[in-house]
């Protein structure tokens, strides 16, 4: 059913990209795996069904520099030289704590909000995400991220 549902979901948005849990669920959490399995299968039949629209699926990462800047050995965390993006999100950051702190199999447990405030600040700061192998090169998300890299340069040599 949870298939299913997120496959009416992608037919009704019409996404470009599609971003979920790594499959090894970064954290190794059994909802994180599931819901990282029932994603990838509608990515996959949508792909095969009409859904032509749909240019990507991203996973989300933890560079190895930050999980072990942090101490963080229980994530499955990601070489750095395969981030496919890296964007802040510290106009969010309060939004994300608040967020894990909501979710009842997190709350108690989550290693980040466990850690001191300078350390979720890094670590909630900026999102990372690796493309598939069901990824194509070219999609909204890294044209997004190379204007706003571009708009850096320029921001800093202006």
């Amino acid at each position: 059913a949870a298939v299913e549902t997120l496959e009416d979901m992608i037919y009704c948005l019409q996404p470009q990209i599609m971003i979920t849990w790594p499959p090894h669920g970064l954290s190794g959490h059994a909802d994180h795996i599931a819901a990282s399995k029932w994603a990838k299968e509608a990515f996959n039949h949508a792909r095969q069904g009409n859904g032509n629209f749909l240019k990507s699926l991203y996973y989300l990462a933890v560079p190895h520099s930050v999980a072990e800047a942090l101490g963080m050995d229980g994530l499955h965390a990601t070489v750095d030289s395969e981030i496919s993006i890296e964007t802040d999100v510290g106009a969010v950051r309060e939004i994300k704590r608040a967020a894990i702190g909501c979710h009842r199999t997190q709350a108690g447990s989550s290693p980040i909000l466990q850690r001191s405030p300078r350390m979720q600040e890094i670590f909630l700061g900026k999102e990372h995400f690796v493309r598939s192998e069901l990824g194509d090169a070219e999609d909204v998300l890294t044209q997004l991220n190379s204007k706003m890299e571009a708009d850096k340069c320029m921001k800093s040599s202006g």
